[in-house]
């Protein structure tokens, strides 16, 4: 039987027939707008003497416009808590019509209006007044960074300034001596800039605090997590400081933990009644040994389907504003991810919205982050948002021959990143019918891994993807549940790989392709055109997954570039495609036929009469 209390401990006289359905959703693999498991529920009560009291007289027209959301409102179910919320009503047709917004659902709207910049964090330190005091205290985040809400570490940005790169100017934010082992801040001259990088655990457990809620669990425990920091383009002030927001960019902050709860395959599993958050890596719930038992409750296992073995293609978003993100020439840019990791045969194609950086690798073997973009060095300087990009801070590098060197690196795609997607994958779609006892019903949440028994007796183990059930006024000791949920694979048979995109030299060989085919129709996935000359220079190409339309437009863009060395002064340039056989090849303005040849079919096209940037056009 369910109760509706209000925080004075008076229940909501409900219908005998009142039922309330609920739908919990594992938000990893549901719509990406769903932030959390619940959402709000629907259903109508008498307009009784109890009632008019639970609802502080909303039923009078004299009643403040605030009384008609009402907070702090929890449910049970046999004496067992669900969840808590806001209950909002209105008074039609002489009853009580209300919706209960339950958990994050209850500041959904704070999240769709309030900006990461302006949700004002009370964390601004103690201003530190003089030159060593500053230098010391940035050495000691790089020295200890799980201490500090943010880590100063050397990026490499000849941008950062709106002057011609000079020597007064000194390119790398947060200068590092390595002889003496200091931070060098110029005595907080305009010649040099002074940046703090925000740890992302830290700008989360912010968050979640405006929000209400204290935020915990696996996630804020690894080093790996703590370690990974936000890229800022607002400098600090010197030797004053500001509170962590003023260095976040202009996102609601809804955004924000959608943004990276997609990069890390995060779980928000919220605890109103509580006033806690947990957070879970999708890693660390496939890992996890916890799970309930529900074979004593399985009444039938409704369907069963088989995986979805369609495969990912998985990539970061590039920032296009940073020219240190072009992969290819400033006369034939390439701003095609660096890295796409690949889960079987790749068709469902993913681009994450948080990036990464490039890294410059020194001689003496440490790395630091590369970036060419103007930082918000005044107020006048129009920069309010950017993209969200993180960087993981590795620790102090022990340089060869003496000194040390606070290193920092890309968070790239890893190996690590596919474990959530072979999940997705190779997990085996289940529905099950189950009449579930409401104190273990409680207690469930989607990211929870559930036991049950097949037909053939076999135990299996599964993720829910979403776990349904109906609140009713009437008491009972089991509750009718469907689950769908997702197997876990004890040995996942997909291939995994990371494919790099190459650096596009500036040279004069570098070209250009695109194709166009159609998917269904050539049975092609993907296409890769090659290039050979007559002279000593070698050539690869890049791959192209998305094809053009049937007029040249639109598509990935292929690259033909020299994997040796060479004087660049080439010959009879031949194209060719191994294992396909497309009709033509248009280069230059003029259409060739391929012919063929052994084991591939080929195009000698006419000599070059000048440079036409064009890409080369393979048509199926």
């Amino acid at each position: 039987m369910i109760r509706i209390v209000n925080p004075s401990g008076r229940a909501l006289d409900l219908f005998a027939n009142t039922t309330i359905p609920v739908e919990r959703n594992l938000p990893l693999i549901s719509d990406n707008d769903k932030l959390v498991q619940d959402v709000s529920y629907q259903s109508k009560a008498p307009l009784t003497e109890n009632n008019k009291i639970f609802i502080q007289n909303g039923h009078l027209v004299e009643t403040k416009n605030s009384f008609y959301e009402l907070t702090d409102i929890r449910v049970y179910d046999e004496g067992e808590s669900f969840y808590s919320g806001n209950l909002r009503y209105k008074i039609a047709d002489g009853q009580i019509q209300f919706t209960l917004k339950v958990n994050l659902g209850a500041v959904a709207a704070y999240m769709k209006t309030v900006k990461l910049s302006e949700a004002y964090f009370v964390d601004a330190e103690t201003p530190i007044t003089s030159t060593p005091a500053i230098e010391a205290y940035m050495k000691q985040t790089a020295l200890n960074p799980l201490s500090y809400p943010a880590v100063h570490f050397p990026v490499f940005n000849p941008a950062w300034h709106e002057v011609e790169e000079g020597p007064l100017w000194n390119n790398v934010m947060n200068s590092w001596d390595i002889e003496t082992e200091q931070f060098d801040s110029g005595d907080f001259t305009e010649n040099n800039i002074i940046v703090p990088f925000f740890r992302l655990t830290y700008i989360i457990k912010q968050v979640f605090k405006i929000l209400g809620f204290e935020a915990e669990g696996s996630f804020f425990e690894s080093d790996y997590y703590n370690r990974l920091c936000l890229f800022t383009r607002v400098p600090g002030l010197g030797n004053k400081s500001k509170p962590s927001n003023g260095y976040m960019p202009d996102m609601f902050i809804g955004d924000f933990l959608k943004q990276v709860r997609e990069r890390l395959k995060l779980n928000y599993d919220v605890d109103l009644m509580a006033k806690k958050v947990y957070i879970e890596s999708a890693t660390d719930i496939l890992s996890s040994r916890f799970y309930h038992d529900i074979r004593p409750y399985v009444n039938r296992i409704k369907e069963i389907d088989s995986p979805d073995k369609k495969g990912y293609s998985v990539t970061l978003k590039v920032d296009e504003s940073d020219p240190a993100m072009n992969l290819g020439t400033s006369e034939v840019p390439n701003f095609n991810p660096e890295y796409t990791l690949n889960i079987g045969d790749g068709e469902t194609q993913v681009n994450l919205d948080i990036g990464t950086l490039r890294a410059t690798i020194q001689e003496a073997g440490y790395s630091f982050p590369l970036c060419q973009q103007r930082m918000r060095t005044d107020l006048s300087v129009e920069l309010t948002s950017w993209q969200l990009r993180l960087l993981y801070y590795k620790g102090m590098y022990d340089v060869p021959g003496g000194g040390t060197f606070p290193e920092a690196e890309p968070v790239e795609l890893t190996l690590a990143d596919a474990d959530f997607y072979r999940f997705l994958n190779d997990g085996k779609p289940v529905k099950i019918q189950a009449s579930i006892p409401p104190g273990l019903l409680s207690k469930m949440r989607p990211h929870h891994k559930i036991l049950f028994r097949s037909a053939e007796g076999n135990e299996i183990l599964a993720i829910p993807t979403q776990i349904s059930f109906n609140h009713t006024n009437n008491r009972t000791e089991l509750i009718e549940t469907i689950i769908e949920a997702k197997t876990v694979a004890i040995s996942a048979d997909t291939a995994v790989t990371i494919q790099k995109t190459p650096d596009i030299l500036a040279q004069k060989g570098t070209m250009t392709y695109k194709v166009y085919f159609d998917p269904e129709r050539d049975f092609i996935t993907e296409f890769k055109l090659m290039r050979y000359v007559d002279s000593e220079e070698t050539f690869d190409s890049t791959t192209i997954k998305v094809p053009t339309d049937k007029n040249g437009v639109g598509g990935d863009i292929g690259f033909m570039y020299q994997t040796n060395a060479g004087d660049g002064y080439y010959s009879g340039t031949e194209f060719r495609v191994y294992g396909l056989t497309p009709s033509s090849l248009v280069y230059q303005g003029r259409k060739y036929p391929f012919l063929s040849g052994p084991g591939y079919v080929y195009v000698i096209p006419v000599a070059s009469t000048g440079y036409d940037p064009s890409p080369v056009w393979v048509i199926f």
